[in-house]
């Protein structure tokens, strides 16, 4: 018997985005700085480093940033505002 081929339901690993919303995969913390998704960030009044997912901006111009807490915590959504960095890479030993 001959395997049906899988379909993708989403365009994008973390889902399609609403009608009423848009999601953007790269944020600019600074000047210099932009967050892509995977890229761990600092956040205001938290510990550890958090992985930015995506941007998403309403239609009505409220906004928020999906991140994933340290320690695979699950999804956490923050204003914009209230990232302060992009925390340093850590790598092991060679």
């Amino acid at each position: 018997m001959a395997t049906k081929k899988r379909t993708k339901k989403r365009q994008h690993q973390y889902g399609d985005a609403p009608a009423d919303r848009t999601y953007h995969y790269t944020y600019q913390v600074s000047e210099r700085k932009i967050a892509e998704t995977g890229t761990p960030i600092k956040l205001k009044g938290r510990r550890g480093d958090w992985i930015f997912i995506r941007h998403t901006v309403r239609k009505d111009g409220s906004e928020w940033v999906d991140t994933l807490a340290p320690n695979g915590g699950g999804w956490f959504s923050v204003r914009p505002d209230q990232i302060t960095k992009l925390a340093p890479v850590r790598r092991g030993r060679k």
